[in-house]
C-alpha cells in the first residue's frame, strides 16, 4: 500500500489555494480568505503549523452548505488535474497500481476537497481531515483531530491495519517535514520535492528523495 500527500506531491501548487480561488470568483468566499493564504502556507512549508492553525482554517469556511463547497471543490480539482498536476506523479501512481499496490491519499487538506481528485487517479482511498456539517451546512469545526503530524501518523497506520497490510510494506511520498512521524512508521519513506528540513532529514536517514516537474 502506497499513500501519497497532495501538495506540492501531487500537484504542483496548494489544492487549498486553489479551492479558495475557485470560492471566490463563485462568489462564495470573501477577498480576505485568499489574501492570508501565502503566510498560512510558508509557515506549512517550514513546519510550522499546528492543529491549532487548521482549525482556524476550517472555520473560514462556516456556513457554506454541503452541496456549495462540493462545487467548489469539484471546479478547484478540475482546474488542478489540468494545470497543476505533476506528470510523474500520475505515472507513479499508475506503476504502482498497475503492481497492485492500492494507492492512497493521506492529507491534511479537508477530504471533500481532495477525494475528487482520488477519484479521477482511481485511488483506493483518503485520508483527511473532516469537516463537521449540521444539516448540511459546515459548522466551521473539524470532525475529531485534524489530520496532521502525530494524528495522521494514527490515521494511516490504522487504515494499514484494517486492510491487513503491514505498515513495513508501506511507501509514503510528501514534500513536507509535517509528516516526519508517518515517515518515520512505514517501510519506504520517499521525500517528494522536499523542504529544506525535510531534505536534511532525509539525507541523514539515506531516505529515497525525487523531484518531481524538476
Amino acid at each position: 500500500m502506497i499513500f501519497f500527500d497532495v501538495d506540492h506531491t501531487l500537484t504542483r501548487h496548494s489544492t487549498g489555494r486553489r479551492f479558495v480561488e475557485h470560492g471566490l470568483r463563485m462568489g462564495y468566499f470573501p477577498l480576505r480568505l485568499l489574501l492570508h493564504m501565502p503566510l498560512f502556507y510558508l509557515r506549512y512549508r517550514m513546519g510550522f503549523i499546528s492543529e491549532r492553525d487548521l482549525r482556524q482554517e476550517v472555520a473560514a469556511i462556516r456556513g457554506r452548505t454541503r452541496d456549495q463547497l462540493n462545487r467548489i471543490a469539484e471546479a478547484a480539482i478540475a482546474y488542478s488535474v489540468r494545470h497543476d498536476l505533476f506528470n510523474e506523479a500520475v505515472t507513479t501512481v499508475n506503476r504502482y497500481q498497475a503492481e497492485g499496490r492500492p494507492t492512497v491519499i493521506a492529507t491534511s487538506s479537508l477530504d471533500f476537497l481532495v477525494r475528487p481528485l482520488a477519484d479521477r487517479l482511481g485511488m483506493s482511498g483518503v485520508i483527511a481531515t473532516e469537516l463537521e456539517f449540521v444539516d448540511g451546512v459546515a459548522t466551521g469545526r473539524a470532525c475529531g483531530v485534524p489530520c496532521i503530524g502525530a494524528e495522521k501518523r494514527r490515521r494511516v497506520l490504522d487504515f494499514a491495519q484494517r486492510n491487513e497490510v503491514d505498515p513495513a510494506d508501506c511507501g509514503f511520498y510528501t514534500d513536507s517535514v509535517n509528516d516526519i512521524p508517518v515517515l518515520n512508521a512505514i517501510g519506504m519513506p520517499v521525500a517528494v520535492n522536499p523542504d529544506f528540513r525535510l531534505r536534511r532529514i532525509a539525507a541523514r536517514r539515506k531516505w529515497r528523495v525525487v523531484r518531481f516537474g524538476q
